[in-house]
């Protein structure tokens, strides 16, 4: 009974046709699932794209940063630093780490103490974290396209086998010429598939490595923050 009604709903599907090209072969479940890889590859890309430019936008505003913290010559100047509108991550490690170096009184405290050492580093890590949490971004989604790209090629490949065999027994024919156009068209999904795994794969390194690159550089800010401010004896 179940198998009657399963051949029932997949001959619904059944195009294959014997001699036809791989392309008029294809049913309306493949061509879902081509879909499907489409709409994921055109996400995959734009991704891609927006993330390198932001890196790079954030690199170029950490290096201008940078050279205006590195020609400060007195603690003062440091403490009056401020740069209005500027999101750039060592910007912002700075703010954050320059209102503990120098903290604001208050009537029940109005002298409060300096930082500690750790506490600053502790501090320094805790936003670093955060910052690698708001370049991440969507990159993620590059390494699970490269997971689930190619099972969905394969399911599309297992679906259109699963055609071209039901096909050989609806003409009663081994011939390679019956079954071959189906088969083909099988394929064409796990071929897309890979089309856009790979690309996601070699997208996703080179943007972790760039990101990877970023957080190094900012450990290395904040270290040098850190370092000044100890060199001033703004620390204890």
């Amino acid at each position: 009974m179940e198998v009657m009604m399963f051949n029932q709903v997949v001959s619904q599907f059944e195009i294959t046709e014997p001699g036809a090209s791989p392309l008029m072969n294809l049913d309306p479940v493949t061509w879902i699932i081509l879909g499907v890889l489409l709409l994921i590859s055109l996400s995959m890309l734009a991704i891609s794209i927006e993330r390198y430019f932001h890196y790079r936008r954030t690199s170029r505003s950490n290096q201008k940063f940078l050279k205006t913290f590195r020609d400060l010559r007195t603690a003062e100047m440091m403490k009056n630093l401020a740069i209005a509108g500027d999101t750039a991550p060592f910007t912002e490690i700075f703010m954050e780490l320059n209102k503990r170096i120098f903290p604001v009184g208050t009537p029940d405290n109005p002298e409060p103490l300096p930082p500690l050492l750790q506490e600053l580093e502790m501090l320094s890590q805790r936003l670093i974290r955060e910052q690698k949490h708001n370049l991440e971004g969507k990159i993620s989604f590059l390494a699970t396209t490269s997971t689930v790209s190619p099972f969905f090629g394969l399911l599309g490949t297992v679906w259109g086998i699963m055609l071209a065999f039901l096909a050989m027994g609806k003409y009663q024919s081994t011939e390679i010429s019956a079954v071959g156009p189906g088969i083909a068209a099988a394929l064409i999904t796990t071929i897309v598939g890979l089309v856009v795994a790979i690309p996601a794969v070699i997208f996703y390194n080179v943007l972790n490595a760039r990101l990877r690159s970023l957080v190094i550089e900012m450990e290395n800010f904040s270290s040098e923050v850190i370092a000044r401010a100890l060199q001033w004896g703004l620390v204890e």
